[in-house]
């Protein structure tokens, strides 16, 4: 078995939910991502949700990227357009959806683990404090 896999966008299982009000492509099932969660979301026609409206909690930041067409972004009390390569990262608690501006929107998404996190001087630190890079990188969750 080789250590990587390759896939496109259009080859991940398409997954209606609430009645088709958006499409979810399980992107961790497909690979079996461990480490922390991604997903895409699809949309074949312009007005459709490609991102609930919703929160994270308990310290998970998300990220979105969109890799095809355009989808319109509530964040907080903001409208965002974004287009093919927009990155738009989310800490907790802030209120977020989108919907797809363009017929064919593809969103993937990524939502953090707090594992491990960098201090305010960019130095790795485990969620309990620990600074001692040495100890951090033999933890079993420590990202390679």
């Amino acid at each position: 078995m080789k250590g990587y896999e390759v896939a496109n966008i259009d080859e991940l299982d398409v997954m209606p939910v609430n009645n088709g009000e958006f499409v979810w492509r399980p992107v961790r099932r497909r690979f079996g991502v461990t480490a922390f969660g991604t997903n895409g979301y699809s949309a074949d026609k312009a007005g459709q949700r490609v991102i609930e409206e919703h929160h994270e909690r308990d310290g998970h930041e998300e990220m979105y990227v969109v890799l095809r067409g355009r989808a319109t972004f509530t964040l907080g009390d903001d409208e965002v357009d974004a287009g093919p390569g927009t990155l738009v990262f989310l800490r907790p608690g802030t209120r977020r959806g989108a919907i797809a501006a363009e017929d064919n929107t593809f969103k993937a998404i990524e939502q953090l683990k707090r594992s491990v996190e960098l201090d305010n001087e960019g130095t790795k630190k485990a969620a309990d404090g620990d600074t001692d890079l040495d100890s951090i990188r033999s933890r079993p969750d420590y990202p390679a």
